[in-house]
């Protein structure tokens, strides 16, 4: 009678032949983890169209005899910082899962792809400060690497959307960094004995400095989000077209010796 027999490859550096698993289906994870990684632009945004509708209402404001108003450049942000927050964790889980199942399945898929870092570093590089920004682009691009369908030119290793991505990143890293020291949060508007307004000039180009800022960085973002979700949906998918190829050539039955 006949009998399936399962896939089997030499493993490196050993003599006996080891049983190949099945990689596990990534394809709604990733769409999840997609979804939110776009999403996380969204309060950035906010933060965007809020800071230029603060900028229009400056000519508006009205400041008696008496009076002194201080105004900032994070005034009525802080129901954005906490959209922010709740969906940047939840992105962070999901692309988090992501890439632990995606390293699983790159292992499973070539199995002789030599991985310079381990399952669990995979996933805990993403969460240290700094470091996190060169070992992510290293992780994925191993998982690209290992992932990708052979077409016999071995030059392109390296994915070019995790590389746009990451420039993306180091260019939103280093504007971040440097923004504060170009204006000042808080301005200081008072009446003028004379009838004006001081400090109103201040205010306006502070609030078009923030706006300017805040529109390149949400623009890096937007980018950046996008190729990182373009390049997981690319990594899924070709695991999961690899993963189908696998199951089916499992299921091929091969006569046995002891065949009638």
């Amino acid at each position: 009678m006949n009998q399936p027999i399962p896939l089997k490859l030499d493993s490196p550096g050993q003599g006996s032949p080891v049983e190949l698993g099945v990689p596990r289906q990534i394809c709604r994870l990733s769409q999840v983890a997609a979804v939110l990684i776009v999403a996380v632009t969204l309060p950035q945004a906010m933060g965007v169209v809020a800071s230029w509708q603060a900028y229009g209402r400056l000519d508006t404001l009205h400041v008696g005899p008496l009076q002194t108003r201080f105004v900032s450049s994070a005034d009525g942000l802080a129901l954005v910082a906490t959209l922010s927050v709740v969906l940047m964790v939840a992105a962070t889980v999901s692309l988090l899962m992501w890439v632990w199942r995606a390293r699983c399945n790159a292992e499973l898929i070539a199995p002789s792809h030599h991985f310079r870092f381990s399952r669990g570093f995979a996933v805990g590089a993403w969460l240290v400060p700094i470091a996190n920004i060169w070992w992510s682009r290293a992780v994925l691009d191993e998982i690209w690497s290992a992932s990708r369908p052979s077409s016999g030119d071995e030059t392109d290793r390296r994915g070019p959307l995790i590389l746009g991505w990451w420039l993306c990143v180091l260019a939103y890293t280093v504007l971040r960094v440097v923004s504060p020291f170009a204006y000042d949060r808080v301005t200081i508007i008072r009446h003028d004995p004379t009838g004006g307004v001081q400090g109103l000039d201040e205010a306006r180009q502070a609030f078009l400095t923030v706006s300017l800022l805040n529109s390149l960085s949400l623009a890096l973002m937007v980018l950046g989000t996008l190729l990182l979700a373009a390049a997981i949906l690319r990594i899924s998918r070709w695991q999961t077209d690899l993963t189908s190829d696998r199951q089916n050539a499992s299921q091929i039955e091969i006569p046995s010796s002891k065949s009638v």
